[in-house]
This record gives C-alpha cells, sequence and structure tokens, in this order.
C-alpha cells in the first residue's frame, strides 16, 4: 500500500502504527491519505461502512469515522483507525 502512495505525498507524514498491547496495534492513517491514496477508486461511504461493519475500522464516537490524534510539530489531525484484525482476514 505505501509504497504505491503517489509523488504527491512523497517524503511526507501519512500516518503512524500503535500498539494496543504485545500481539495487537492498530494503523492511523491520516484522513486525506485514506481518502484519496487507500480508497482511491471506491466510495469513500462504502467502504467505511464495510470496515466498521467488520470491526476493522476502530471508531471513538458513532457519528465519528475517523478519530481526532495531538501530533508533536503537526497540531491536531484526524485519522482513520484501521484495527490490526485486518490482518487476520
Amino acid at each position: 500500500l505505501f509504497d504505491s502512495l503517489s509523488s504527491k505525498y512523497e517524503g511526507k507524514f501519512f500516518g503512524f502504527k500503535r500498539a494496543i498491547n504485545d500481539s495487537e496495534f492498530e494503523w492511523c492513517i491520516l484522513n486525506e491519505i485514506f481518502r484519496h491514496e487507500v480508497c482511491k477508486g471506491i466510495d469513500l461511504r462504502l467502504a467505511v461502512r464495510v470496515l466498521k461493519k467488520h470491526k476493522i475500522l476502530c471508531t471513538r464516537k458513532q457519528d465519528k469515522s475517523s478519530v481526532p490524534f495531538k501530533i508533536p510539530h503537526l497540531g491536531f489531525a484526524r485519522f482513520y483507525v484501521i484495527s490490526s484484525l485486518v490482518m487476520d482476514c
């Protein structure tokens, strides 16, 4: 996935991997990257609905699909949070 990011994002911050416990983690992907690269060519709302249904997209609030995080030197930004359970599919 990240090897195929368009040159528009080359050398830029696009997200991070966060440990939950010893065996689980989450990928936190910036909204813009998720919308324009991960879901490129796919209906975003449909993708989010399917990921939520299968408990792959982690949300903190029922009405929000992305989660805010404070990032050093960037401030607050919204991220789509993908569970490591996606690797079990």
